[in-house]
């Protein structure tokens, strides 16, 4: 697997050592360095990266002057080097920056490389504190990739990009929700089991918060969404064929059973609608296990499908309630809570939106399901969730979704 498909915790000095067989070259997003940089020109480097197209630089590994890596050297242990980046990018960059550093990556020789990821920015341009400029990646001046003060237009340009990328974010998922709406007419059967279901919809979507170009080609598309299928309620989900359509596949009824929606485009996007409401001693309900136990499955089906395309960098996850006015929540709590919440009395819609790193779906998964949760029951009335002696009733809640999955 390639260390750009890699999680920074697992690189190892092999996949350091890949580079040099395979002669890999510096460019927009990739650059080496034999030393360890100073404190200007890392600041210069990961804001130049961020206001560009995010990269990677590796410190350790010498090239041959023409930027083909050449040499895994290492440097001697930077004791606390993760920290100190971190903290020079919060204290000296506006608006500050958040990077991720590996550990030291032990080398046979023992000496030490280092590998630092950065994004690519939607909150450009990024400024280094002191009045020392806005630097973007270029080769304009040279040969080789390097970080040079940004031009006015580019600072212009830069900052229009924040609201190019969310438009273009927004348009995806508006896209989406449209095409279940036109599954719905189109498919649903008013008079079929499903109706109760349909009173109130769940719409679940993850897309990588900047769209400036697609990320994963039709034919690896294609190949995921065909052998990607996950264990869950004694199926393989999702069930059935996919079908192609503009920019994309779906399934029309990805779980085999009740009315649903999946979607995952070219773009990274992956976008999931059910209905999520059931009869309850003839009262409707939403039953909190059954919508924390599809937001685990497809936040999990979402941190394979990056892994597997290989995506870095910032992610934004938005999840709506809609027709929930009135409707009562089923909520999993220990033996003490009650376990009904009556719902709003005045708000028919909820949207939750977060931003995380396709590292935190993998390392913090629970964390996000927990969050979303709390954020959920906060809205159908249970006032203290956030209380800190609470937290054991979301650990609770969680291990009831998974219940609902049948991943014990």
């Amino acid at each position: 697997m390639s260390i750009f498909n890699k999680s920074l915790v697992n690189i190892n000095e092999e996949d350091l050592q890949k580079l040099i067989s395979s002669k890999t070259v510096e460019n927009v997003r990739l650059e080496f360095k034999r030393d360890e940089p100073s404190k200007e020109q890392i600041l210069k480097k990961v804001t130049s990266f961020a206001n560009t197209f995010g990269g990677y630089i590796i410190i350790g590994i010498e090239e041959d002057g023409k930027g083909i890596a050449s040499e895994v050297k290492g440097v001697d242990e930077i004791p606390g080097y993760k920290q100190k980046i971190t903290q020079w990018c919060f204290d000296n960059i506006h608006p500050p920056l958040s990077v991720s550093v590996s550990d030291p990556i032990l080398l046979s020789n023992s000496k030490y490389c280092y590998v630092i990821h950065i994004n690519q920015s939607y909150i450009t341009p990024h400024f280094i504190n002191g009045r020392k400029g806005c630097f973007i990646r270029t080769d304009e001046f040279s040969q080789k990739f390097t970080p040079e003060l940004a031009t006015y237009n580019e600072i212009i340009h830069l900052s229009e990009s924040r609201k190019r990328y969310i438009e273009k974010r927004n348009s995806l998922l508006i896209r989406a929700s449209n095409r279940f709406d036109s599954h719905i007419s189109v498919n649903f059967d008013a008079n079929s089991d499903d109706k109760k279901t349909m009173n109130s919809l769940l719409s679940f979507s993850i897309i990588p918060s900047m769209i400036y170009s697609n990320i994963v080609d039709e034919s690896k598309l294609k190949e995921f969404i065909s052998e990607s299928k996950i264990d869950a309620r004694q199926v393989k989900i999702p069930s059935g064929f996919a079908q192609s359509q503009h920019e994309g596949f779906y399934f029309s009824d990805p779980r085999g059973v009740e009315f649903s929606y999946l979607e995952v485009d070219i773009y990274g996007m992956v976008y999931y609608a059910m209905g999520i409401s059931e009869l309850y001693n003839d009262d409707l309900i939403i039953n909190g296990s059954k919508l924390l136990g599809w937001i685990l499955f497809y936040l999990t089906y979402a941190q394979n499908y990056y892994e597997e395309i290989g995506y870095k960098g910032i992610l934004y996850i938005q999840m709506k309630l809609e027709s929930i006015q009135g409707i009562k929540f089923f909520k999993w709590g220990t033996r003490h809570d009650r376990h009904f919440l009556e719902g709003s009395p005045f708000d028919d819609s909820l949207t939750i939106k977060l931003e995380k790193t396709e590292r935190d779906l993998t390392t913090n998964l629970y964390h996000i399901v927990g969050d979303i949760y709390k954020r959920i029951t906060f809205a159908m009335g249970w006032y203290d969730v956030f209380d800190e002696i609470k937290n054991e009733d979301v650990k609770f809640a969680i291990g009831k979704a998974k219940e609902y999955l049948l991943w014990n």
